[in-house]
């Protein structure tokens, strides 16, 4: 895969995610995944990073800042925004907007997700500045 053809991919996953097309973005992993250092299936990738989210945020979009795409990996620098609507990650809701960074690394592997490592800023979400 081409690095544009990868890029291409990469915000096509991306799109899939803002617009909630979740059995789309499933697609983009592969059955089993790294993720943060734990292997999990991509239902359990599904339920755990992705659900979880949009049920604690049901607001929330990424876009792309940067990216840095090198042979199969990809580098991604995301700012998030949210209204936080219940307690998650020990953070408690604030009923505002925020808007946070996200640093997440990708691995691919044939065209699909094979590893993410992923740290954002959440607690910026507790007190949050206008997005």
């Amino acid at each position: 895969m081409t690095r544009d053809e990868l890029e291409a991919l990469y915000r096509r996953y991306i799109a899939c995610l803002n617009e909630r097309r979740l059995d789309e973005a499933e697609s983009f992993y592969w059955d089993e995944l790294l993720y943060n250092g734990e292997r999990m299936s991509r239902a359990e990738w599904r339920a755990r990073a992705i659900e979880d989210s949009f049920a604690a945020m049901p607001d929330l979009q990424w876009s792309v800042e940067k990216l840095v795409i090198e042979e199969d990996f990809v580098a991604a620098r995301l700012r998030d925004t949210a209204t936080l609507t219940r307690e998650w990650q020990g953070l408690r809701p604030t009923g505002r907007r925020a808007a946070f960074g996200e640093n997440v690394f990708y691995r691919f592997r044939d065209g699909r997700i094979d590893e993410v490592w992923s740290i954002a800023d959440v607690v910026a979400l507790a007190s949050p500045d206008p997005a």
